[in-house]
């Protein structure tokens, strides 16, 4: 049976460490697999599944006698009677059915103490620099100590985050033996450059999907908004201004002299102005004003607005 697993009929993990608790979730899978080889395994959402169906599924036993594991996210959204369900299955559980109930918040759902219960609550994370530089040895990597609260400074605490961007280090730093600080910095700085012009093609392009993707990415490495917005204003008057002079009939040399642009840069731009009409394109402007406001005065999630900005500019 895998370390520090002991393998219960329900277990309550809750937290705002959801790599830590995904990673429990894999212990526990092992243990029951060891135990119960050709288990069966259910993930349901409780925004979407209801309790009594889960409790249902928990109590039925399978056609060829299969164990079965049952996870059940979102469970800080339970209400009181779903919980008075769930004690009643604590109390009395089937013998080859296991249930996890996983919260990702730290606020647990108050489910009374039991024999049958295993609760654990995954904190934020204590020692971080040095799960960091566990984290990335895990990887084949070795970070600096210095590297590690860099990097902590510039993605913040949440260990899924950083696992996922170490991953993106590794690749970048194939053939370094030892990460610094100064590594961190000139490549988390690298990146935020690349998705912020990654960002202003998908939404000049009207592309989405790849748009709300980029902005993920940029929310993941703490990317000023202030500055995102920025940015986009600086394209957008690049897209009127070239609008303008398209009409007005000069050469295309006349043109890159008064934008201060490449040939190159004037390909992308042009193709990005013939996706806007002039109207299209007056709507996003006063959008983008809207939107520069509202950064620059509301308390609400900066990404969030920036978000329904690339949402409404994408359907113009």
């Amino acid at each position: 049976m895998p370390k520090n697993i002991s393998l219960k009929p329900v277990y309550l993990l809750a937290g705002p460490q959801s790599l830590l608790i995904e990673r429990y979730i894999e212990e526990i899978k092992l243990a029951v697999e060891e135990k119960h080889p050709g288990y069966q395994l259910f993930t349901y959402h409780t925004e979407s599944n209801p309790i009594e169906e889960i409790i249902g599924n928990a109590n039925t036993y399978s056609i060829f006698g299969e164990s079965k594991l049952i996870i059940v996210k979102n469970c800080e959204k339970l209400k009181k009677d779903n919980i008075s369900l769930i004690e009643n299955f604590i109390k009395s559980p089937p013998g080859d059915c296991y249930m996890v109930l996983y919260s990702n918040e730290a606020n647990k759902p108050k489910i009374k103490k039991h024999d049958n219960l295993l609760t654990k609550i995954f904190k934020s994370a204590d020692q971080i620099e040095k799960r960091i530089i566990k984290e990335a040895e895990l990887l084949g990597i070795k970070l600096t100590p210095r590297a590690a609260l860099e990097l902590q400074k510039l993605i913040g605490d949440d260990l899924k985050t950083i696992s996922n961007e170490l991953i993106k280090i590794s690749h970048y730093f194939i053939n370094k033996d030892v990460i610094d600080d100064k590594d961190i910095q000139g490549f988390i700085e690298k990146r935020s450059h690349e998705d912020i012009f990654k960002l202003i093609n998908s939404i000049a392009g009207k592309d989405r999907k790849s748009a709300i993707n980029v902005l993920n990415e940029l929310k993941s490495i703490n990317y000023d908004p202030v500055s995102i917005v920025s940015t986009l204003s600086w394209r957008f008057r690049q897209i009127w201004h070239l609008k303008e002079l398209s009409g007005s009939g000069i050469s295309e040399n006349e043109v890159i002299k008064e934008l201060k642009v490449s040939s190159g840069a004037l390909y992308y731009l042009k193709k990005q102005s013939g996706n806007f009409s002039f109207k299209s394109l007056t709507l996003s402007m006063k959008l983008l004003s809207k939107l520069d406001r509202e950064i620059k005065s509301y308390s609400q999630d900066k990404y969030n607005l920036i978000s329904r900005f690339v949402l409404q500019v994408c359907r113009s």
